[in-house]
């Protein structure tokens, strides 16, 4: 059944529009939100759906493969009808959508809930929404984590508006106060040559001479070469830029310039052709200003821009440092981090080993939201804190829910530092080397598995939402028995979500991964299987930093 129009419809698709969001590419802040719920709620579908006057467009989607869909197939089109959260437990059982082609044929959807994407003034214009293959129902937790969810899509957008609007003004002012400076202070701040069709100067005004350092009657029957460097001048530049601007109509120019006493300053310009109203060449104009100054500027951004880049990366080897292998009589282990990319900021993609007491040995992977320095410095704040919280109590649940209270009450605190973004997911494992019992706990990350040397493989299945998400939340914890020769794997996502097109490897991929080198490989082996398994399924180019843990029993 189709849904019927808002009774406001072309006011909400006005506002719609105002956005100017439709048909724009992914976005990171926009694709970590539905990768968030789709955890939060164990769905295989999260959509950020926009609904237009004849189509569904997602601005972001995990599961579904597609950027849009006609009106007709939308269950989204009846949720933005609803205040507040809009639940189908089952789509077979609700008139509205028992004929729908998406759940009586592929993906045969039967599962749905939407929170709706609402602006300020009232205007429906989609819904964040999950969808399963299975009926089912959210928890009170996860329907309160959707409808924040959906609030901060709405901030985005709004940010992203006020942002596009702002540049657009800026770049409006730019423009009218550059033509206001040519007109009302071009003798002052720029030079104006004016060149016969030979490149031969035939007038040079105030601004020339100020810049220069050299009086108009000196210059007179002078070519324009005068004022390029002699390097330049042995290149050919001047006669170069003369021929490209009587054949293309103009010629940009950014280099060092010379003035009389030798001195040297690099100069923004352009020589551009000057015609008559019948179109006939009459001269050409040479006009530059010394941009020396702002060139500066650059320059020292460019070399903070190395320094910050050295920096990160001495930080992020830091992070990545864990106690030497063969620290822990009983216990061998081996980790592996490799980024996105060669040239990447570093991220917050980390791991860590280490002892809580004489035979308990902690393993652990996680990642931390952002890039760079800041992600960097945050890591380094969690990783640490996470430790102490494990050497005062070492039960991975407890230490996880003071973690993640630290977190929030930081970005209380310290929302101008964080800006709001101390999100971490988190695999932690504890393990007795004496007796082979270890203790899972997880925040949001990727199950741990274990891989049975006399069994079939184990994944710990055990929940916690991200940490720094919300104060209050709860972590599980569960217990295995290792025997020797069983070994742990954590993984960030960066693993499972290693993509090609619309296909992603997957949990069930990496676990196959590791079994084809388990059991008779090593740790080293094992590991490296899963990292260039993920990458040969990528093409080779991760989309996301990869962290990897493994742990054996001996």
């Amino acid at each position: 059944m189709r849904a019927v129009k808002c009774l406001d419809e072309e006011e909400r698709l006005a506002a719609l529009h105002n956005y100017h969001i439709l048909d724009t590419p992914s976005e990171p802040s926009f694709d970590a939100v539905t990768d968030l719920i789709a955890r939060v709620c164990n769905a295989p579908i999260a959509v950020i759906n926009l609904i237009d006057r004849d189509r569904q467009w997602f601005k972001s989607e995990v599961g579904l493969g597609v950027r849009e869909l006609p009106l007709d197939a939308s269950i989204c089109a009846h949720a933005i009808l609803q205040r507040g959260l809009f639940i189908v437990p089952d789509t077979e059982q609700d008139p509205r959508f028992a004929d729908n082609p998406l759940v009586t044929g592929a993906p045969h959807l039967r599962f749905y809930a939407g929170a709706l994407l609402e602006t300020a003034d009232g205007h429906a214009l989609g819904t964040l929404c999950v969808l399963d293959y299975q009926p089912r129902e959210l928890t009170a937790e996860q329907q309160d984590i959707i409808k924040v969810l959906a609030h901060q899509i709405m901030v985005n957008l709004e940010l992203r508006r006020a942002t596009v609007e702002q540049a657009r003004l800026i770049r409006e002012h730019e423009q009218a106060e550059e033509r206001f400076r040519l007109l009302v202070q071009g003798a002052e701040e720029y030079a104006l040559i004016m060149l016969d069709v030979e490149g031969t100067i035939v007038h040079w005004n105030t601004g020339a001479e100020r810049i220069f350092g050299i009086a108009e009657q000196a210059t007179a029957g002078q070519h324009v070469s005068i004022i390029f460097s002699p390097e330049d001048r042995l290149a050919g530049v001047p006669a170069q830029e003369v021929f490209r601007t009587l054949t293309e109509g103009r010629a940009d120019d950014r280099r060092w310039h010379v003035r009389a006493d030798g001195s040297r300053f690099w100069a923004d310009g352009v020589m551009m052709t000057l015609r008559d109203d019948a179109g006939n060449l009459r001269g050409i104009a040479k006009i530059l200003r010394d941009a020396t100054n702002r060139k500066d500027v650059e320059d020292a951004a460019a070399k903070l821009y190395v320094r910050e880049q050295r920096i990160a990366a001495t930080l992020q080897e830091a992070l990545l440092f864990t106690t030497p292998e063969g620290t822990f009589p009983g216990l061998d282990f081996k980790t592996f981090y490799e980024p996105a990319s060669d040239d990447a900021l570093v991220g917050g993609d980390f791991c860590d080993v280490f002892a809580v007491s004489e035979d308990s040995v902690v393993v652990l992977v996680g990642d931390v939201v952002g890039k760079g320095l800041k992600a960097a410095a945050h890591t380094a704040q969690i990783k640490y804190a996470l430790r102490a919280f494990l050497r005062e109590y070492p039960q991975p649940a407890i230490a996880l829910s003071r973690l993640n209270e630290y977190l929030c009450e930081a970005e209380r605190l310290d929302r101008r530092e964080t800006d709001g973004e101390l999100l971490v997911v988190l695999s932690v494992a504890i393990i007795d080397t004496k007796t082979g019992k270890a203790l899972f706990s997880v925040a949001g990350a990727e199950p741990p598995l274990i891989l049975r040397s006399d069994a079939p493989s184990e994944p710990v299945m055990v929940t916690g939402v991200p940490l720094g998400m919300m104060s209050g939340g709860e972590f599980q914890v569960t217990e295995r028995q290792l025997n020797a020769g069983d070994v742990i794997i954590m993984v960030t996502d960066g693993i499972t979500e290693a993509r090609w097109g619309r296909d992603f490897l997957g949990y069930d991929g990496m676990i196959r991964l590791a079994e084809g080198e388990f059991p008779s490989g090593d740790l080293q082996s094992i590991g490296a299987a899963i990292l260039e398994g993920a990458r040969a399924y990528a093409h080779g180019k991760f989309n996301d930093d990869v962290c990897i843990a493994l742990a054996r029993l001996s």
